[in-house]
């Protein structure tokens, strides 16, 4: 009976592996068109809860972040809610980031030393900004 119950649960695992089934959590992190959001609120009974916040930004030009994202990898849908704090979420080559209504929070430093941002459209729905969200460094030798 207990090499049974093994054997069940190595053919479980070898088809969870081969299914690409597995767990998203909290602090997981998935990239959607150049933009990385690592989820903050995963809430499997109440999915509608779930959220996510955006630690980088890639791509050329202006660039639109979504309201709602889906993971590709569990399918559930996630509210962009906030970005991380840090730093240099917007990469080299954006020079304009559209936040779109729903975002709450910019986390501390933000968008502090985003090389080529030029502009940034932030929702009425933003009530936290961060301190030194936009500050530009320039290191001197």
């Amino acid at each position: 009976m207990r090499q049974t119950k093994l054997l069940l649960l190595l053919l479980l695992a070898l088809v969870m592996s081969a299914t690409g089934a597995f767990a998203q959590t909290v602090g997981t992190s998935f990239t959607i068109s150049d933009i990385t959001y690592r989820i903050t609120v995963k809430d499997l009974t109440t999915p509608a809860n779930n959220t996510v916040e955006i630690t980088s930004i890639k791509g050329n030009g202006s660039v639109t972040v979504p309201a709602f994202v889906t993971n590709s990898q569990d399918l559930f849908n996630y509210k962009v809610t906030s970005t991380a704090a840090g730093g240099m979420i917007a990469q080299s080559g954006v020079t304009e980031v559209v936040l779109s209504e729903g975002l709450t929070t910019i986390g501390n430093g933000g968008f502090s030393n985003s090389p080529t941002l030029q502009k940034i459209t932030i929702p009425t729905s933003c009530a936290t900004i961060g301190t030194g969200c936009f500050a530009t460094y320039e290191l001197k030798c």
